[in-house]
């Protein structure tokens, strides 16, 4: 249950800022439905099992994805933090002349701090929010459409790459005290084996000069 990818474009085509942990497809499918979504300010879209949450403000999109377990209301409280934040950041003069990806640099860490902490504070909703949600037994502000309305899926499915950056670290990490382990462990055994060699070396000689006196 979490937040898995998040971009801000503008005009619905430059995409300003973007920042996720994992790899994959969905980057491209997001890029699909943002292109299609320009008549509906806010909004939530189902694509499989996953949503793709977005919010506008002007000619400024702000869109997430999440699990499909993931609450709503928290993904767009989430998302409104970023609005505030990015646009605080920000002059509107930068956002106008920025290129694709310029901010990535200076926000990005943002994103992955807010994103972070609400994937850590989520609170746990009841497990049949969606179906109550798609019956019409519970009320939202937000339109909830189906990606089928907006893109042809051609049974399409998004993958995640097992590649998280956080745990790729960690395996990095892991790896190197590893190999720092093993290295320390080859020279302690060198060095053994020059002791013995030398102690060796010293017997050997200590006899002949025995046998040499005797």
């Amino acid at each position: 249950m979490s937040i898995i990818y998040t971009i801000i474009v503008r005009d619905y085509e430059n995409i300003l800022c973007e920042y996720t942990e994992y790899h994959g497809t969905f980057e491209q499918y997001t890029q699909k439905l943002i292109k299609k979504t320009n008549n509906i300010p806010k909004a939530t879209i189902i694509f499989k099992e996953y949503f793709f949450h977005y919010i506008t403000n002007g000619n400024l999109l702000y869109m997430c994805m999440t699990e499909n377990n993931y609450p709503i209301d928290t993904a767009f409280e989430y998302l409104d933090v970023i609005k505030d934040n990015f646009e605080i950041t920000f002059t509107k003069s930068q956002i106008i002349k920025a290129y694709n990806y310029s901010f990535n640099k200076n926000f990005q860490y943002i994103i992955e701090s807010k994103m972070n902490y609400y994937n850590k504070n989520t609170l746990t909703k009841s497990e049949n929010q969606l179906k109550l949600l798609q019956d019409g037994l519970i009320k939202t502000q937000t339109e909830l459409l189906n990606s089928q309305d907006i893109l042809e899926e051609r049974n399409e499915k998004i993958q995640l790459i097992v590649s998280k950056a956080e745990q790729m670290k960690k395996e990095s990490l892991s790896f190197h005290k590893g190999a720092k382990k093993l290295k320390n462990k080859v020279r302690k055994r060198i060095l053994i084996y020059k002791i013995l060699s030398i102690l060796i070396i010293v017997v050997v000689i200590v006899f002949l000069i025995w046998r040499f006196i005797i």
